[in-house]
């Protein structure tokens, strides 16, 4: 039979060590699956915002199409493509400003009607826009010669303004 080798302090504390290792491992172990779904929900958050940066990109250069189209005087193309931006890109800055142009484009067309729906749908986050909206419904409204809401809907726009001078002339055409 062999001789079992006698242990000193040495080698013990060395084992030690081992076993520290051991379960130091064994605790990083424990949490392998969180790190694991931090890395998951990480990479998930990632392509979901490359993804709406990428259909905000998109919607811009729709709006821009829609605005050229516009510019020219080619409003049926216009309209058409600002339809498209509401409803393929609804959540983006581009379709709020669609639908105050869609607007614009009604009271070019003298359809008085669309244009206060279309006015009265911008929800969109820009002040000034949103003050302009108010003056289109306002131009709408005097379009279809009902003066008070028209004066209503400037006084609105002017106090939605601030202190510009877009407040002046909502203000001097209220009346």
């Amino acid at each position: 039979m062999t001789e079992k080798p006698h242990l000193t302090e040495k080698p013990l504390k060395e084992d030690i060590t081992t076993v520290t290792i051991d379960s130091n491992t064994i605790n990083v172990n424990r949490f392998m699956p969180l790190i694991y779904g931090l890395a998951i929900a990480a990479t998930i958050l990632y392509a979901f915002y490359w993804y709406r940066a990428d259909k905000a990109k998109q919607a811009a250069q729709h709006f821009g199409v829609a605005m050229v189209d516009l510019r020219i005087g080619n409003d049926d193309k216009a309209k058409a493509n600002l339809n498209m931006i509401i409803s393929e890109f609804g959540s983006s800055l581009s379709a709020e400003q669609a639908q105050y142009f869609l607007g614009e484009i009604a009271l070019r067309k003298g359809e008085f009607d669309n244009a206060i729906t279309s006015f009265s749908a911008y929800s969109g986050s820009d002040e000034m826009l949103a003050a302009a909206s108010e003056a289109g419904k306002g131009r709408a409204y005097e379009g279809k010669n009902d003066y008070s809401s028209a004066a209503s809907s400037y006084l609105k726009a002017a106090n939605n303004s601030g202190e510009t001078q877009q407040a002046a002339e909502y203000l001097l055409a209220s009346g």
